[in-house]
């Protein structure tokens, strides 16, 4: 009797007779698309078959000619038998009947196997690039943010319900919620005096009407014998504890003193000033400016009725930063906006803020120097710099205005240049030197800023600025522009930066300065040392120079520049050109001032993130 044997998938040796097949069965398949693919080609250029090929197309003569058009090519294809294997049931069918196939269908059905046979493979994993990887990630993303929608809606709608909460100190039904006081959110009207008599900032909801609602913190809500109604109430301005008292007492008594108002991120808030009473002599003593500063607080003017926190004013600061062209207006109603959301009330003066901002800038500046910090200095370029990029930014103009105010500029002469002393400086170069008639070309190209001399405008007071900065983009010296770009300018700005050392000159039209530079210097003595530097022509304003100019004037020519590229000041110059959105407005102190607190504080982020690269 014969015996039956069964067949166990699991043992190792079955699974090595069938990975074996399939690859047999892969390669065998590969062989005949690529057969195929050959027979399209061949078919498409309008060939006979290769050699040794037993169709019909071989045993015809030569091709007809051109224009007999060409033959369409026909191939049979023919599919080995499957080969007997204990799993042939689990495998996919590679027998079909031989059949008369066209190239390109035989081609896809091969290809539409192969796929199916690199699928049903133990080993088959998907080859995924980069750019596939980062389109798959971002679209289950935002599949699943999709799916996560609705849940965020009903979320959102459910934390408006006002349901039935209690105190959370005394567990009484509570009116008032503060968010700013989590975990413990929930207050009754008694415990919510108790609780924001020392925290009047806080942003506080009432629910006696059946919803949240904001309320401003001089209103507190009572419970009478129809139900609940608000109440005002005075709040008092947190300030550092002022104690002293010539009678040495210890006990004080915090009273409501006079208005103030207090401007924060949140917007504006009515309080009263703290007046502490001694219970000993019955003093009244009420903080002064060195207290107010040390809580924290700015005068916004010098009868202390209106502050402004510190915080606002340093975060007004960065933005003017990151976004150089963002006006005081636009913060002011900013804050007004925040003051509504909160219940509260108030205008806030937009040139008051200004004017405070200014201040408080100005008076950081004077610490930070007494403090030994360098304003407009380069720690990579210290103590001799490799090369000094310089030009002009005709966008950082200024609108005439006969009403502007005659103020002096908080750090006139720090980074951009009296006016008076460029002036005389501008008059004494075409004092001594001949003017020279003619238009800057160079090649193919005219160059507004090669002139000597030219016209002022009619309706503005400066028509830009001329900058200078180091190869590592640091601000250094600045001037305004009265006359367009003249060479006197970019000769000032290198006679002030020659106690730096500047081994290189960097122009976008060095070619025409340094001539003029010469001519001037030979007139001139005390400007005999300028030519000590070497010419600089930017590296990617040359390609527009003539290609002689290029090859003796480029930096890319000059031994010793290394990859200094001279167009360190085209990318400030981007920077900067945003101020002019609002300083094209101002009157001609606001403007300077808001230029060096710009170059300066954008300069000091440059500093601290070049010292972060090099540790």
């Amino acid at each position: 009797m014969a015996m039956r044997h069964t067949i166990d998938r699991q043992h190792p040796s079955y699974k090595e007779g069938k990975r074996k097949l399939l690859e047999s069965k892969q390669d065998h398949l590969i062989a005949e698309a690529e057969r195929a693919v050959e027979e399209r080609k061949r078919a498409r250029s309008g060939g006979g078959p290769p050699c040794g090929s037993t169709s019909d197309g071989a045993r015809r003569g030569k091709p007809r000619g051109r224009r007999g058009g060409r033959r369409k090519a026909s191939a049979t294809v023919t599919y080995p038998p499957a080969e007997c294997s204990p799993s042939s049931h689990e495998d996919v069918p590679l027998t079909a009947p031989s059949a008369q196939l066209n190239p390109q269908e035989a081609f896809e059905n091969f290809v539409e196997r192969l796929s199916s046979l690199n699928a049903s493979g133990p080993s088959a994993k998907p080859q995924i690039s980069s750019a596939s990887s980062w389109t798959f990630r971002q679209q289950k993303s935002s599949e699943r943010w999709t799916e996560a929608r609705p849940n965020h809606l009903q979320c959102l709608i459910e934390k408006e319900a006002v349901g039935h909460p209690l105190c959370c100190l005394c567990h009484k039904p509570a009116v008032i919620r503060c968010r700013e006081c989590l975990p413990e959110e929930w207050f009754c009207g008694d415990c919510d005096v108790l609780h924001h008599k020392k925290q009047p900032l806080h942003n506080r909801e009432c629910l006696i009407r059946g919803f949240f609602e904001p309320i401003p913190p001089t209103t507190r809500v009572m419970k009478g014998e129809d139900g609940y109604y608000t109440q005002d109430q005075a709040c008092i301005l947190p300030t550092v504890s002022v104690s002293n008292c010539v009678c040495d007492g210890t006990t004080f008594t915090v009273l409501p003193g006079k208005p103030v108002i207090l401007i924060n991120i949140n917007g504006r808030y009515d309080l009263h000033q703290p007046l502490y009473v001694c219970q000993t002599c019955q003093q009244q003593r009420t903080p002064d400016m060195k207290d107010f500063l040390q809580s924290g607080y700015w005068p916004a003017s010098l009868n202390t009725s209106t502050f402004y926190t510190l915080d606002l004013l340093s975060s007004f600061q960065e933005l003017k930063v990151i976004s150089p062209g963002f006006s005081r207006q636009a913060f002011a109603k900013l804050l007004e906006h925040r003051t509504k959301c909160g219940g509260r009330s108030g205008h806030i003066k937009g040139d008051t803020l200004q004017r405070s901002f200014l201040e408080f800038s100005y008076a950081s500046f004077e610490k930070d120097q007494l403090c030994c910090g360098a304003a407009f200095t380069c720690p990579a370029c210290t103590p001799e710099m490799l090369a000094v990029s310089v030009d002009g930014n005709r966008k950082l103009y200024r609108f005439r205005r006969n009403g502007s105010s005659g103020d002096h500029a908080f750090f006139e002469g720090l980074f951009v240049a009296e006016d008076s002393a460029v002036s005389g400086f501008v008059d004494m170069i075409q004092k001594a030197v001949k003017k020279t008639q003619g238009r800057g070309t160079c090649g193919d190209s005219q160059w507004t800023a090669a002139r000597e001399t030219s016209r002022r405008a009619s309706k503005l007071d400066e028509e830009g600025m001329e900058v200078a900065v180091c190869r590592h983009g640091f601000l250094l010296k600045a001037l305004n522009m009265y006359r367009g770009e003249i060479f006197a300018y970019p000769m000032y700005l290198q006679k002030e930066l020659m106690p730096a050392k500047a081994q290189f000159f960097a122009m976008d039209v060095a070619c025409k300065y340094w001539p003029y530079l010469e001519k001037v210097a030979s007139v001139l003595p005390a400007l005999q040392e300028l030519t000590t530097m070497k010419p600089f022509l930017s590296v990617m304003h040359a390609r527009a120079h003539a290609t002689k100019c290029e090859i003796k004037w480029s930096g890319r020519n000059q031994e010793g520049a290394g990859t200094t590229a001279g167009e360190e000041v085209e990318q400030v110059n981007s920077y900067l050109s945003r101020c002019a959105l609002t300083t094209k407005y101002m009157s001609k102190a606001g403007d300077q001032s808001v230029f060096h607190i710009v170059a300066y504080f954008f300069s000091k982020t440059a500093c601290h993130q070049l010292i972060l690269c090099l540790q």
